[in-house]
């Protein structure tokens, strides 16, 4: 194909390569003297330094072929279809068996109208983000006066030799100087979050605040606490 390519090829009419007998004298007093261009069976290929290397002749000698042509137009498509690769890399793996002039920029032309890959490396809009809330930026207030926690885990807890348990991690975190606070939760119960409360409360001293996701047990949590202000005449 390579062979048929270049007897037919516009750019070595426009060249003066029609006769390929003189195209070596020709090519080393022009651009492409830095290639060390020979011809074989009709076809210009790349010299140079690496003729005695272990691995196939395409790779030590790759074909030359013009940018603007068809066959060109056709290997870089395909090339770059096989893995979506970027710019240098389609690049590099053409060269592995063909030599086209100007590459880069062809690949570069073939990436820019590639569906799939403008789709993936559309940049995203960036988000204006609103103040922070006050319970943020509050100066001169203790640690986890302002606090938010959260469940993480399960925790697989070994218990004796034999059998293990799950238990759950409670993180606190204070909301302004984002001090970490860590406790452990036997389980999600409401009665399990209200004893890990009263823990931190112990070491921590009692917040003004604490912000939660709806998760049960604190929703749980928050409503026996609630009554239990009532019973107190407290909120």
């Amino acid at each position: 194909m390579v062979r048929c390519q270049w007897k037919s090829c516009q750019w070595q009419k426009n060249t003066g390569f029609e006769n390929t007998e003189k195209v070596t004298d020709d090519m080393e007093k022009g651009t492409f003297k830095s290639l060390s261009p020979f011809v074989k069976d009709d076809i210009i290929y790349v010299g140079g330094r690496v003729g005695n290397g272990l691995f196939s002749y395409d790779m030590r000698h790759p074909a030359l072929l013009p940018r603007d042509d068809h066959i060109s137009y056709l290997i870089t498509p395909n090339m770059h279809e096989r893995g979506h690769y970027g710019v240098a890399t389609t690049a590099a793996k053409i060269r592995n068996r063909y030599w086209i002039v100007g590459v880069t920029s062809l690949a570069k032309k073939v990436k820019f109208r590639c569906v799939n890959c403008r789709a993936f490396n559309h940049k995203a809009e960036t988000q204006l983000m609103a103040n922070l809330p006050v319970e943020r930026l509050a100066p001169f207030t203790p640690p986890f006066h302002f606090t938010a926690c959260d469940y993480f885990g399960p925790i697989v807890v070994k218990v004796g030799r034999n059998k293990t348990t799950k238990h759950y991690g409670v993180i606190f975190t204070c909301l302004n100087t984002r001090a970490v606070h860590l406790e452990v939760a036997v389980d999600c119960s409401t009665m399990e979050f209200l004893q890990v409360l009263r823990r931190f409360f112990a070491i921590r001293g009692h917040p003004k605040l604490i912000q939660s996701d709806n998760g049960t047990q604190f929703v749980g949590a928050q409503r026996q606490l609630r009554r239990n202000g009532e019973r107190l005449g407290e909120r």
